[in-house]
């Protein structure tokens, strides 16, 4: 879906810059995840660590 775009430790540096609330970590991730949208897949994510 991503075309490799996006790795593994570029989630995991973003991730670690801040501990980010659900709704800060939407607000930065939003753009993007609506860029990709698509109707053949789905993104599932959630903020549990």
């Amino acid at each position: 879906m991503l075309n490799r775009q996006i790795s593994h430790d570029q989630v995991t540096r973003f991730l670690s810059k801040k501990d980010y609330s659900s709704k800060e970590l939407w607000h930065a991730l939003k753009k993007d995840v609506y860029q990709i949208e698509s109707e053949y897949g789905g993104l599932i994510f959630d903020d549990m660590m």
